[in-house]
């Protein structure tokens, strides 16, 4: 029986004779027995070799933002509710771009503010402001996920973000077409400094002009330009109307020349003079235009917009015979579904949308795209041995959510690399932090079966793992076992803080790691519901391997 090849393998164990692969959209269990995938009877399996253990959700990108001093990309990402196809919970990576794309960490929002995640702007390497449908604009540093700072913008739900090159103002723009300012000066603080009056639409994009204190806004059906110095109006455009359908202006930014590029839900890409309140060039897409940006290179200037369609518009400003224009190239087929985020990024033209995968462009050539998958690192995988029957081992899966202990089966034949066939397996377990709604950052389970270890945004909780009385009947290694979770005592320092990493080692001590220390453990239970965990080392470590060595990585940005 042939098995087909997996793509995109993330982690690979042997326990005994099982491979468990970790693939991008499942976990997969596969048995290699040496009975030539045949039943007891001898007759060919039917079923199919993998035997799905978890089918986690790939998330749609929803924003992108980048700061060039520290190369950093920060990437919303969405998971939606399979039942009610609605957006279940946003999160926050930063990749880092100075050489090669590579993701750095997660930042972890507390539960009040992950249920929306609508707008996303760099305050510096380690802030970043947050808004969604709360109404709050929220100064979060990445690195340790804590709340830097916090204001409530004016009317409603915030839908876009804009700082001004000079990083002292923010403005917001919200439900009710209001236009919050905000002076940032202090990293630490967000206060609230001005109001410019709504026009009846929602507030969907803002750019800044390059120098002067000159804000672009846009919603439905109109474009407006903002002298923010003197809070009133300048001027106001108006994009063409396609039949009787008045347009959605989804995207507007601001190019270095002065010029405004606007993009809306009938396909229009339209080159605005902010002098005459007059277009200079249009381009018609198929579909709706959601995402704009620009780069500026010896070359001259580029506008990239995407959108419904799924396919990636370019727009070079050239300069013939004394006189510039606007025109359109080779348009750009990366994507599957809809595109909802476009970032410039140093070399990069960075896009995401609907289908989850990451794009990472060249200007040079389209055949140089890196595509990154989705679902990367959004799943932990863990091994442990089972409490009564070493042969049916523990499988301890993460996901954002929640945890789940499963339980492989026996199988006692001989290994053979040329037949593979399903592995039974049953769920022991399901646990999750809060009310369902804590993100679970870290887990550990030890090799030993014994201790389970978990950490989210508020705590770290430690379960000793222990069979229910009824197990003392069990003779078969083939039958389920029932195992309940002994909560530990949170006497001990180290359980009452939130965690980046949790691991054991071979010998069964925990390592702990937060974004200052760590610590190097051993767990001993003393009597129901009580434990002792001793510190025998803290350094400056996040990981351990097998053996005696541990590993340091730490990230420092450049000044």
């Amino acid at each position: 029986m042939e098995f087909p090849v997996l793509s995109s393998v993330r982690q690979i164990f042997f326990p005994r004779r099982r491979r468990i692969s970790f693939s991008l959209y499942r976990v997969l269990i596969i048995d290699n027995s040496g009975d030539g995938g045949r039943n007891e009877e001898g007759d060919e399996e039917a079923e199919s070799p993998r035997s799905a253990v978890s089918d986690p959700k790939p998330r749609a990108i929803q924003g992108l933002a980048y700061e060039s001093k520290s190369y950093r990309l920060a990437v919303v990402k969405c998971t939606v509710d399979a039942q009610e196809n609605i957006p279940a919970a946003y999160f926050v990576e930063i990749w880092n771009l100075r050489d090669f794309p590579c993701l750095e960490f997660k930042v972890t929002l507390a539960p009040e503010w992950r249920q929306s995640v609508e707008a996303i702007c760099w305050r510096s390497s380690v802030l970043l402001f947050i808004s969604g449908m709360h109404g709050q604009v929220l100064l979060v540093d990445v690195e340790t996920s804590r709340l830097r700072g916090q204001a409530a913008a004016v009317s409603g739900p915030v839908w876009c973000l804009s700082l001004n090159p000079q990083k002292n103002r923010l403005a917001a723009g919200t439900e009710d077409g209001y236009i919050s300012l905000f002076d940032v000066e202090n990293e630490e603080l967000v206060i609230y400094s001005g109001l410019l009056e709504p026009k009846g639409s929602r507030i969907l994009s803002l750019s800044w002009h390059l120098t002067k204190p000159l804000l672009v806004s846009s919603g439905r059906g109109r474009v407006w330009l903002w002298d923010v110095d003197a809070m009133k109006l300048r001027t106001e455009m108006r994009p063409p109307k396609h039949g009787n359908i008045e347009s959605s202006v989804s995207s507007v930014i601001f190019l270095r020349n002065g010029t405004v590029v606007s993009g809306d839900t009938t396909g229009a890409t339209i080159f605005w003079d902010i002098s005459h309140a007059t277009p200079i060039a249009s381009f018609k897409s198929r579909s709706g235009v959601l995402a704009l940006a620009h780069s500026q290179s010896p070359d001259g200037i580029s506008v990239f917009s995407a959108g419904i369609d799924s396919v990636i518009s370019e727009m070079r400003l050239t300069n013939k015979q004394g006189s510039s224009s606007w025109v359109r190239s080779l348009p750009r087929y990366i994507h599957s579904h809809d595109v909802r985020a476009l970032c410039r990024a140093g070399k990069f033209l960075v896009s995401g949308g609907q289908d989850s995968y990451l794009m990472f462009g060249n200007d040079v050539s389209i055949k140089q795209t890196i595509k990154i998958p989705p679902n990367t690192n959004s799943l932990t995988v863990a091994v442990a041995r089972n409490l009564l029957h070493a042969s049916t081992p523990f499988l301890l899966l993460q996901n954002s959510s929640k945890l789940e202990i499963w339980q492989l089966s026996s199988q006692q034949n001989s290994f053979s690399a040329d037949n593979f066939r399903a592995v039974p397996f049953c769920q022991l377990l399901s646990l999750t932090f809060g009310k369902g709604n804590e993100c679970i950052t870290a887990s550990a389970i030890s090799p030993s079966g014994e201790w389970l270890v978990a950490s989210s945004h508020r705590l770290t909780k430690a379960y000793r793992i222990v069979p229910s009385k009824a197990e003392s009947l069990v003779k078969n290694a083939h039958d389920k076992v029932d195992i309940d979770l002994v909560p530990a005592s949170k006497s001990t320092d180290i359980f009452a803080l939130p965690v980046d990493s949790l691991t054991f080692s071979e010998e069964g001590r925990l390592v702990v790691a937060d974004s200052s220390e760590v610590f190097h453990c051993k767990l001993k239970w003393i009597a129901s519901g009580e434990h002792s965990a001793s510190v025998v080392d803290k350094r400056n470590i996040c990981s351990l391997f097998p053996g005696e060595f541990f590993l340091c990585i730490r990230y420092r940005l450049a000044d």
